[in-house]
């Protein structure tokens, strides 16, 4: 398995918006150490934009999938 789809299964794993930040967090460490290409980190971030806005709209009633 790779380091980003490892990255994928962790974002998944989110309760809240905090772990998606701590978990973006540590992909940034991840990516500074040369074990994430820039592609994957946007591609990350994007995935954890989704994630963010998926808590929201379950935590203010907004349920539309």
């Amino acid at each position: 398995m790779t380091n980003y789809q490892s990255a994928i299964k962790r974002l998944k794993r989110c309760k809240g918006i905090n772990e998606v930040n701590q978990a973006l967090d540590g992909f940034t460490r991840v990516y500074n150490a040369g074990f994430l290409t820039e592609s994957e980190l946007q591609r990350l971030d994007a995935k954890a934009f989704d994630i963010t806005m998926d808590i929201l709209d379950k935590a203010y009633g907004r349920d539309t999938r």
